[in-house]
């Protein structure tokens, strides 16, 4: 059994139309309208948090890296599925015998992609991994030669149809996304309950997907003078104004009531003052205490938007800060990378 999508704008024989019926039939299936149901739910297990999750760019020539092998970057990413394997990465740099290697691992697996810069120019590759079994990824970039970086663009890779015909783990939760065959909703063929529990199954898996919100990473890279440029001095950490951009991204709904959301803030970490770095994000307030060393943290965040129906927008502050640290940290905070997705 086949188990194939359609894209959404294929021309007409995509388009799902519910109130077609069939006044001879106690299901109606006139035009295949429930074999699109199928196709639909499978394309969207295929795309669904796909595409870009993270994009830099790099102003006034502050990556650049003269030098042997160093990592500079340094990013978590969620994971969408068990079949979800492939990451495609844009990079726009310059160099000479520069080198911009990407190594991404999940668990036991690893894979890479060099990209070799000796002028000026764009350059795509991509990488797949031979199994995916963690809750996220690491990715990390290490250069070494001559190189300065513009820009970046890392996006997930959707599947092809058909997909594989068994059921594929979440990952993320604990469950299975179950793929509908071409032939499961042929005319006149009755629909079983357990049918539908397949389908109210994998709409569960597909709505708590992770889709990426934010994505960045400090520069680990030492000051230096840029041919082009001039002096430069990368930060480890992110700025303060860095982090302020993540409520440029975040999303505002209008006209939803009591809207439940989880979100999942994962940052590299590392404070080597004598001050705490406090800020809040929603209602969580953290602390990177004085002393901390380089780690991973991560937060799961629930919030209930216009819990009191009072308002038409639902939007709230993502990031705020105590005024201490907006004080003391005027160049970097001890952020060194972050991630930020919601389902």
């Amino acid at each position: 059994m086949t188990n194939s999508y359609i894209l959404p704008l294929e021309g007409n024989n995509a388009q799902l139309e519910p109130d077609a019926f069939n006044s001879t039939r106690d299901i109606s299936n006139l035009d295949n309208q429930l074999s699109k149901v199928g196709k639909l739910q499978n394309y969207n297990f295929a795309y669904l948090g796909t595409g870009p999750i993270i994009t830099q760019h790099f102003e006034d020539g502050v990556f650049y890296y003269s030098g042997t092998t160093r990592i500079a970057c340094q990013w978590r990413i969620p994971t969408l599925s068990a079949n979800h394997k492939s990451i495609n990465i844009t990079l726009k740099g310059n160099g000479t015998s520069g080198n911009a290697l990407f190594t991404l691992s999940n668990a036991s697996s690893s894979n890479t992609k060099n990209f070799v810069f000796n002028s000026s120019k764009y350059d795509q590759g991509s990488i797949t991994l031979a199994s995916v079994s963690a809750e996220y990824s690491l990715l990390t970039l290490t250069v070494s030669g001559v190189i300065q970086l513009d820009y970046l663009s890392v996006e997930y890779l959707p599947l092809t149809s058909p997909l594989a015909e068994a059921k594929v783990s979440a990952i993320y939760m604990n469950g299975f996304f179950y793929p509908f065959g071409d032939s499961t909703f042929l005319s006149n063929q009755p629909l079983s309950s357990a049918i539908g529990q397949q389908m109210i199954n994998n709409l569960r898996i597909l709505q708590r997907r992770p889709r990426v919100l934010f994505c960045a990473s400090g520069l680990d890279l030492p000051s230096a003078t840029s041919p082009t440029f001039g002096a430069i001095k990368p930060q480890k950490g992110l700025t303060i104004n860095d982090l302020f951009a993540l409520n440029t991204n975040f999303i505002v709904w209008k006209n939803y009531n009591r809207l439940s959301s989880i979100y999942k803030l994962v940052m590299y970490v590392e404070n080597l003052t004598e001050y705490d770095f406090v800020f809040k994000v929603f209602n969580q307030e953290i602390t990177i205490t004085s002393g901390s060393i380089p780690q991973w943290v991560e937060y799961d965040l629930r919030v209930i938007f216009n819990d009191n129906n009072s308002e038409n927008y639902l939007s709230m502050p993502l990031i705020e800060f105590k005024p201490k640290p907006q004080s003391i940290f005027t160049n970097a905070s001890p952020v060194l990378s972050i991630s930020f997705w919601g389902w």
